[in-house]
């Protein structure tokens, strides 16, 4: 990504990585376009209108046990709208229930399987069955083995879906049964193993954190990471094209290939390369041109 030889790229992708993808090599000279399916950028990251109401459709706030978000929104112009979350616990709401999330909890796995504020979302029943991880022995869980299993079989079914998935499944976007224990914590499933169980295990990890909560969000909402990164990257010479779906790769031909945009679904060829095969790409337009980058 050197200034000193400016290549041609193109970005598959308009989410934040492939925002943030765009915005540093423009930042480094090169001749960027990024190609979004969706009629909007951002990914997961992105509003969403409830009731009159702006919120965020994904993600609503990021982690602070590193600071690579934080130093992305210092440099994004955004240090200002961080903000941290109340006292206040979070919410659970779903179609038969609403209930605030345990104080004591680590991603969802509750630390004080009797605190009554634990047996309140899972009753008597529930916190005892919660309890039997504390007995059970580990030595089965492989570090392959996946939050979903293990959580179910430990700690039941009760409390893997009224507190595990609504936290963890809301942090990663993921069923609890894709999400690998190694993804959420690195040498989660040997810690679990070496302690004792998911409780233990969790406790540690808790007492390893820092006071205070463990998350912040931004003013206007965690989307605006995303329209900043937009904006950055086309600040930046970047051009950003929505509406533009990729179907696939198609090598050189003989007399050379331009950009053509003739009718809806006919694949349209571009001699940039792509950063993984160095091969020029293809993609279908569902509209006979391409889209205007975006307004923000």
């Amino acid at each position: 990504m050197n200034s000193e030889s400016p290549k041609r790229w193109v970005v598959i992708g308009g989410g934040i990585a492939g925002l943030l993808a765009a915005r540093r090599l423009a930042a480094a000279g090169h001749d960027v376009t990024l190609l979004e399916a969706d009629g909007e950028l951002g990914g997961r990251l992105r509003h969403i209108e409830v009731a009159g109401h702006t919120l965020d459709a994904g993600a609503e706030s990021f982690a602070t046990r590193g600071d690579a978000v934080q130093t992305l929104c210092e440099e994004l112009g955004l240090a200002d709208a961080i903000v941290s979350p109340t006292a206040a616990p979070a919410w659970v709401i779903s179609p038969g229930r609403a209930y605030p999330l345990p104080a004591t909890g680590w991603l969802g796995i509750p630390l004080r399987p009797f605190a009554r504020d634990v047996r309140r979302v899972l009753g008597w029943w529930g916190s005892l069955r919660a309890c039997l991880d504390l007995a059970l022995p580990t030595r089965g869980i492989g570090d392959d083995a996946t939050v979903g299993e293990v959580a179910s079989a430990r700690l039941g079914k009760r409390a893997t879906e009224r507190l595990l998935a609504p936290v963890m499944s809301g942090v990663y976007s993921r069923p609890l049964d894709d999400l690998p224990l190694d993804a959420i914590a690195p040498g989660l499933a040997a810690d679990v193993r070496a302690r004792g169980g998911l409780i233990r295990a969790a406790r540690s990890r808790r007492s390893l954190g820092t006071p205070g909560a463990a998350v912040r969000g931004l003013v206007g909402g965690v989307a605006t990471l995303a329209k900043a990164a937009a904006a950055e990257a086309e600040e930046r010479g970047a051009t950003l094209r929505t509406g533009v779906e990729v179907t696939g790769l198609q090598p050189p031909v003989a007399d050379g290939v331009s950009r053509r945009t003739t009718a809806p679904s006919t694949p349209t060829r571009w001699p940039w390369p792509s950063p993984d095969t160095g091969r020029p790409l293809s993609w279908r337009l569902p509209r006979p041109t391409l889209a205007t980058s975006p307004s923000w």
